[in-house]
């Protein structure tokens, strides 16, 4: 199924360790998809 680029999508992702970096983030997750922003 695939959602109108309109539709706000957020995913909260639990356990992360406190000193990860969003580049590390966005090499993680971004093989699944775009990300805009990570916070």
């Amino acid at each position: 199924v695939r959602l109108p680029p309109e539709v706000n999508r957020i995913l909260y992702v639990r356990n992360v360790p406190y000193k990860i970096t969003s580049e590390e983030m966005y090499d993680i997750f971004g093989k699944y998809g775009a990300i805009r922003q990570i916070q």
